[in-house]
């Protein structure tokens, strides 16, 4: 019988049952077990289009990449449990799932948990008022007018990106779901919501709201003389480390293949978002 296909961060949380009582001298390893049990948790922010509920249904560009590896893996099922974004990786290093949706890959978060291989890489953008009436052309010219508001997701490492360049704290409003920036965005309580340009695509599509639109052209930030273009990977806890392994084995054969290019198209994803992605290495957006 199919569990459900996702539940709450709390439910996890309180519910100790889900995954049963363990022994100290006899637990097995969290592979072991996702292979004996037949599923395995993910933590997921509820982010069009990498991992959502829709209808009920666990989806996402992240989602069935997850699936198809940890199929390959003798796992059957995956069962997400929403997270703010924020909460991923404390939530996944407390054990209140066994791995993480995507997020951008950083030197500060590498040091927390262990990340594959890159799955995507992705430009940012920001959503505005239809007609871009505010001139958002890029992140410094929101630094350039200090009146503009600019609406984030909490925990997102677009917050040091904008700080980078040039805007002030107090001009960014953190909030913890793409839902809540957009309706602030709607109520003038900021002038923008930076998030990545996929996700902005597939927001617009969802939201379905004329009044909203892409901020275009949009500038890219710059970071040591080039254009910032983010990795995108997923996450496992540091002592899961043979289970990051044989997940990433199989992800790495995966990524990039005319397979993989077919399973992620209906999400908005082509060959450039995911080429550039193939092409990287961990080992070397985490370096030691």
């Amino acid at each position: 019988m199919l569990r459900r296909s996702f539940l709450t961060a709390g439910a996890v949380a309180a519910g100790t049952t889900l995954f049963g009582s363990r022994t100290a001298h006899a637990a097995p390893s969290t592979l072991e077990k996702a292979r004996s049990d037949g599923y395995v948790t993910m933590g997921f922010t509820n982010e069009l289009p990498y991992s959502y509920a829709d209808d009920g249904k666990l989806t996402g560009v992240d989602v069935v990449v997850a699936k198809h590896v940890l199929s390959q893996l003798g796992i059957p099922e995956l069962v997400g449990v929403l997270t703010e974004f924020q909460s991923l990786i404390p939530g996944l290093r407390a054990h209140r799932f066994d791995l993480n949706s995507t997020m951008y890959v950083t030197p500060a978060r590498c040091q927390q948990i262990l990340f594959t291989n890159p799955v995507w890489a992705v430009a940012d953008g920001v959503i505005v008022a239809a007609g871009n009436p505010k001139g958002i052309t890029s992140f410094q010219a929101i630094a350039a007018k200090p009146s503009l508001r600019i609406g984030y997701l909490a925990g997102a490492q677009l917050h040091a990106v904008m700080l980078k360049m040039g805007v002030k704290e107090e001009q960014m409003t953190a909030f913890p779901d793409q839902p809540s920036a957009i309706a602030a965005l709607q109520a003038d309580r900021v002038d923008g919501f930076a998030n990545t340009s996929q996700g902005n695509t597939a927001l617009l599509a969802k939201v379905a709201d004329p009044k909203l639109a892409k901020a275009a052209p949009f500038e890219q930030a710059i970071i040591d003389g080039k254009p910032l273009i983010s990795f995108g990977a997923l996450g496992f806890r540091m002592q899961d480390a043979d289970f990051h392994k044989a997940f990433d084995d199989v992800l790495s054969s995966f990524i990039g293949s005319p397979e993989h290019l077919a399973l992620v198209k209906p999400f908005g994803f082509t060959e450039d978002e995911i080429l550039p992605a193939a092409k990287a290495k961990i080992s070397t957006l985490c370096p030691a």
